[in-house]
């Protein structure tokens, strides 16, 4: 089959001629550029939506950039998995009450901070109740509403109360705000 029709470049022809094209530009010349992977070197990555009034608070990430760092540098008790399932990262484990209004969350053990302070379940609590309360300005607020209360147990255990079952209440705990 011909990829020009009457003179002309068709659809068809023109994909199947770029596609091929592009793919042997991809290629490389003369194999690997680098035969021994090596440790080093710097990434240089670019985003938009920087801006002057861009803050490390977890409460008030407004912007692309914002929250890209804020991902880089807290730490969340979960997260959700490229397959949409929940994985652990400060916990260990959660488990429910049969009517998942009461939850409990395991701590890792070994997490510090950059500082090489260890993680506690009170920095995990103070930093929750940073987006509770009344005089909260946090855009996590009304995620964190359902929190009746926190407790701790042991030197590793959170133990969340919730105001009414919540079956995705670990998602939450997820969220960019932590």
């Amino acid at each position: 089959m011909s990829l020009i029709t009457g003179g002309r470049l068709d659809r068809r022809g023109f994909l199947k001629t770029t596609a091929a094209g592009a793919i042997a530009a991809s290629l490389p010349m003369g194999g690997a550029l680098a035969q021994t992977p090596k440790r080093g070197g710097h990434l240089i990555a670019a985003m938009g939506h920087g801006s002057t009034s861009d803050t490390l608070d977890p409460a008030i990430l407004d912007n692309a950039y914002s929250r890209a760092v804020a991902f880089a540098v807290h730490g969340r008790l979960t997260e959700v998995a490229p397959d949409g399932s929940l994985a652990p990262e400060l916990a260990e484990s959660w488990e429910a009450t049969p009517d998942a209004k009461q939850w409990r969350f395991k701590l890792r053990k070994g997490v510090t901070f950059h500082s090489g302070r260890a993680v506690t379940l009170e920095d995990v609590v103070n930093s929750i109740n940073y987006h509770r309360g009344e005089d909260s300005t946090s855009a996590a607020g009304p995620i964190v509403a359902g929190i009746a209360d926190i407790a701790t147990e042991g030197d590793d255990t959170l133990i969340f109360t919730l105001s009414g079952g919540n079956a995705d209440f670990p998602f939450i705990l997820s969220d960019y705000h932590r």
